[in-house]
């Protein structure tokens, strides 16, 4: 029998196909053919792109949609430079950040989060908001400073920049900070002709309001021609306020330089110089600080030169008045400290009266600390205090004073008193002061080189110095120290722990020599040197041998803890100078 073998076994082996199904090397279930990287399991058509360098979905791309950008912090303040990007995997890198805020990768104080307030006035966008200094800058963003204030609302900051501004600046309101760039002597705000003070502030602006850095000059005005200040308590600071004037008025002139009313503001390492006062009235013509003028204010004045201001007097006047050529304070209480008041003249013409031509202070209270009065003259023909005058119910606290080569009367004088100091209807307290080298002298009468009391007066004097002054009526000494109004005399004085010296032939007018009382003594002071023409220069440190050193008031210490010294330089801040 024949075998027959089954067709489908033969069919099966005659044609069997040759079938590669590739490799799959790195085991991610995809051959060579499929992947697109058969060495990375992380890389095949059906995995998910990762931040790795790699091509993981294998669509031709690397790190496409998952590569975060960072960008350079070179100035380290936690904003990236957005011209700097840096391709990251989102870690953490030092010197790169995830932002691209920065707008001054060079510049730390410079991002988003800079303050314009505190970083102010360097021509920086220090916030990043587009735009530097604010915005307010002059002349840059505004043509002159009042249109820039104009535009400020509280707590902006105008940049004027350094030259010359012909312009008047009210602000109206704001609490804002105007700020002269280049300092005083660089930046000149110059009054417009006939547009009144150059300054004002008169619409309650608080001690947020502003001015530093400025000269301000050419005002012309009765009133605060430089400065005008009412129901205001702005802050005042390194400013130049020289060469204002009130003229060509009938009226009488205030604060030229400055007038305040109502206010406590502050001012402060800023000179006032070289202001006039000139009222044209021929008949009564009444002047009121030249340089400064304080009406019912409590205000803060420190470290502030007071010199060469003028109250004038027309050549027909018949009768009138100048007060306080240099500051003139009415019912006010000041705090002053480091104040020199000098070279300020009151000038006369006619029947006039000239009181103060450093310092009128009137009804007022008033602290005065390291204040130097020198080298002014009231040249009145009824001439009162070159050097201060104080008047009607004050109680005034004077401490650490020089009043120094002071001249009341000259020319046409008539009659002068009190050139150091003169006191009326007030209380004054006096401690730790040199009264040096003052000059009354009138061709009718003259009393009181250094001091003269007069009605109601009641002077206290402690750790105090009269030493040298001078007193002429016609050429004959008469009360070279002190002098007392024969019919108005002082109701009280009190002199212990002083000197009184070398004050001329007559030393003493209508009262009597305190020395030997209340451990008051004929002293010696050898101040280190009083030889120059103005007493700005002198030292009245006292010198080598002098009597005056500790034997002050037990109950005062120097400085350096030892018994005062009489005289300025004595006391706990008689080396504030």
């Amino acid at each position: 029998m024949r075998r027959i073998l089954p067709l489908f076994l033969l069919v099966a082996c005659d044609s069997a196909p040759t079938v590669d199904l590739g490799t799959d090397a790195d085991g991610d279930r995809y051959t060579s053919e499929e992947d697109c990287d058969d060495n990375a399991a992380t890389a095949n058509p059906g995995a998910v792109e990762v931040c790795d360098g790699l091509d993981n979905d294998c669509d031709g791309e690397v790190d496409e949609d998952v590569v975060e950008l960072q960008y350079t912090d070179a100035d380290g303040d936690t904003y990236g430079d957005p011209n700097s990007p840096v391709e990251t995997c989102g870690e953490s890198i030092a010197g790169v950040v995830h932002n691209d805020a920065d707008c001054d990768d060079t510049n730390a104080a410079v991002n988003p989060m800079g303050n314009e307030d505190e970083v102010i006035c360097d021509g920086l966008d220090n916030d990043c908001d587009g735009t530097a200094d604010g915005g307010f800058r002059v002349p840059a963003d505004y043509a002159l400073p009042s249109y820039a204030v104009g535009a400020a609302r509280d707590g902006d900051i105008v940049c004027v920049s350094p030259g010359t501004y012909v312009d008047n600046v009210d602000f109206g309101g704001d609490d804002v900070t105007l700020l002269g760039t280049g300092g005083a002597e660089a930046t000149i705000l110059q009054g417009v002709p006939g547009e009144g003070p150059v300054v004002s502030f008169d619409t309650r602006e608080s001690a947020a309001a502003v001015i530093q850095g400025f000269t301000i000059t050419g005002g012309d005005d009765p009133v605060g021609a430089g400065v005008y200040i009412r129901g205001a308590d702005p802050t005042l600071l390194d400013l130049i306020i020289t060469d204002n004037a009130c003229g060509a008025t009938d009226t009488s002139c205030y604060g030229v330089g400055i007038y305040a009313e109502e206010s406590s503001f502050t001012l402060s390492n800023s000179v006032v110089s070289g202001n006039e006062a000139y009222s044209t009235n021929p008949y009564y013509p009444y002047d009121y600080g030249a340089g400064i003028a304080l009406v019912r204010g409590t205000p803060t004045l420190t470290d502030v030169a007071i010199s060469d201001n003028t109250i004038n007097f027309p050549g027909n006047a018949y009768y009138g008045g100048g007060y306080g050529a240099g500051m003139y304070v009415s019912s006010s209480d000041p705090d002053v400290e480091r104040v020199v008041i000098s070279g300020n003249i009151i000038r006369h013409n006619g029947t006039t009266y000239g009181q103060g031509g450093g310092l009128f202070v009137y009804a007022s209270r008033g602290w005065f600390q390291n204040v130097t009065v020198v080298d002014n003259a009231s040249l009145a023909t009824y001439a009162y205090g070159a050097g201060i005058f104080v008047d009607s119910y004050n109680t005034t606290t004077m401490v650490n004073l020089v009043s120094a080569n002071n001249v009341t009367g000259g020319g046409d004088t008539t009659n002068a008193y009190g050139s150091g100091l003169f006191v009326a209807y007030s209380t004054l307290y006096l401690e730790n002061a040199d009264i040096v080298g003052n000059l009354a002298t009138g061709s009718a009468f003259s009393g009181g080189g250094g001091f003269y009391g007069y009605y109601y007066s009641n002077a206290s004097f402690d750790n105090v110095s009269v030493a040298d002054n001078e007193a002429l009526s016609a050429g004959v000494a008469n009360g070279g120290a002190m002098a007392y109004d024969t019919s108005y005399p002082p109701s009280a004085m009190a002199f212990q722990y002083s000197s009184f010296s070398g004050n001329g032939e007559v030393p003493f007018l209508a009262c009597t020599s305190p020395v030997g009382t209340n451990e008051v003594i004929e002293g010696a002071p050898k101040y280190v040197d009083t030889s120059g023409a103005s007493a700005t220069t002198w030292d009245l440190s006292l010198g080598r041998g002098s009597t005056l050193v500790d034997v002050g008031d037990p109950d005062i210490d120097d400085a350096d803890h030892s018994r005062s010294d009489i005289g300025s330089r004595g006391g706990p801040d008689g080396d504030n100078w």
